[in-house]
């Protein structure tokens, strides 16, 4: 049997914990991560126009369902200064 990659065994993870959505914004360094999610196809992303959009968007989700994940790349802007 092959090796399970990191994104594979991430998918798994949140199918499990019950993650129907992931938002974020997708950039150089997590669109592998994202086409791994759209053929995998159990988990929608969602995307938004920038990092602080995505993390309210999960925040109102987890609000509702106990838990919600974001996906960004690194840089200028990352998840600047939210807190909940």
């Amino acid at each position: 049997m092959p090796a399970q990659s990191i994104g594979n065994t991430l998918i798994d993870i949140f199918v499990e914990a019950g993650i129907k959505r992931i938002y974020g914004v997708p950039g150089d360094y997590n669109l592998r991560f994202l086409e791994l999610l759209e053929s995998d196809g159990r988990i929608e992303f969602i995307g938004t126009c920038n990092e602080l959009n995505a993390c309210y968007a999960a925040d109102g989700d987890a609000r509702i369902s106990g838990f919600a994940v974001v996906t960004v790349t690194y840089g200028v802007g990352d998840l600047g200064p939210v807190r909940s």
